[in-house]
């Protein structure tokens, strides 16, 4: 039934004061090991964040500071958790214009150059000869 793939194809959890981080990671490692022993390659499941907080002039802890602020505390999930969708859970219109208008935007540039130094050190280490595992050097 299609409810049943919905659920096999993604991890939905909530990040900030819900699910801290490390909860996270311990979930989405028991997702990946259940894809691997029913054959399904676990990069393909989908890794989605629900978020709430609150944007304040300063910082006060997890999603609760500025703009800026949130990207920062956002990024690790997208670059190391793997999340790749996030759902601002708020009822305020301007909190989620907010959101759009800041966030969003100041995660997409974080992340296309976290990739982008990324990419760089994967191309210098193949022309080096050591690409790592799985890496061809052709």
């Amino acid at each position: 039934d299609w409810s049943s793939d919905v659920c096999s194809s993604a991890l939905i959890a909530q990040l900030g004061s819900f699910q801290p981080s490390p909860a996270w990671q311990a979930a989405s490692a028991l997702i990946d090991q259940a894809a691997a022993e029913a054959g399904r390659d676990p990069a393909h499941i989908r890794r989605i964040a629900g978020v709430t907080g609150q944007f304040t002039p300063r910082g006060r802890g997890f999603l609760a500071g500025p703009p800026r602020q949130w990207a920062e505390q956002l990024l690790p999930s997208i670059l190391e958790d793997g999340v790749g969708t996030i759902l601002l859970g708020t009822g305020d219109c301007a909190t989620l214009q907010r959101f759009a208008a800041e966030v969003i935007p100041a995660l997409r540039a974080a992340v296309d150059a976290e990739r982008g130094v990324r990419r760089g050190q994967v191309t210098a280490a193949r022309r080096a000869g050591s690409g790592g595992p799985g890496m061809s050097h052709a």
